[in-house]
């Protein structure tokens, strides 16, 4: 079977490098704006601009079904489950991290939608998806062995006990 790049992949690759580039803003501009104000913003911007692509490419009729009890207790959930809790969660992380940190927990996203679509839609991997994933966690694994060799053994001890007390709320002796 041969396979070329059709329009989805170079979608998928437009909106990889948007991801890096509002992660990169987000991360200098949440230093300066509270975390609700800017989700909401950006929670809006995307609903304005998702109603707008919707209906010019699938026009009106696409959403007939928008009041829907059974769609609304779908999406109440979804709402607040993943996605509020999911932004929520990754924008305190970006607020409070460094830019590598973020950059190696973003490193895990394509994996993990290599997992959830086997475990989810039951899509088998291709070669190039095994591939690619063993590259990103070998990357990973890298990325860890030269910053575990970067620390010295002084700071190694300090962000052990650092991490010791957000764990149990004390100072160790």
């Amino acid at each position: 079977m041969e396979r070329s790049i059709g329009v989805g992949e170079l979608m998928a690759a437009a909106g990889a490098i948007a991801l890096a580039i509002s992660t990169i803003i987000s991360k200098v501009k949440l230093r300066q704006i509270p975390l609700g104000i800017f989700t909401v913003f950006r929670t809006a911007t995307g609903t304005v601009i998702f109603l707008v692509a919707v209906i010019k490419l699938f026009g009106v009729g696409h959403f007939m079904d928008a009041l829907s009890p059974f769609v609304w207790q779908w999406m109440l959930l979804y709402g607040a489950v993943i996605v509020v809790g999911g932004q929520l969660c990754w924008f305190k992380g970006l607020k409070t991290t460094t830019a590598s940190d973020v950059s190696l927990a973003s490193s895990f996203s394509p994996v993990a939608g290599i997992l959830a679509a086997y475990l989810i839609l039951s899509e088998v991997p291709t070669i190039a998806q095994y591939i690619g994933g063993a590259v990103i966690i070998c990357g990973i694994v890298l990325n860890q062995i030269g910053i575990s060799r970067k620390l010295p053994k002084t700071d190694t001890i300090i962000v052990a006990e650092s991490m010791k007390e957000m764990e149990f709320g004390f100072k160790g002796v």
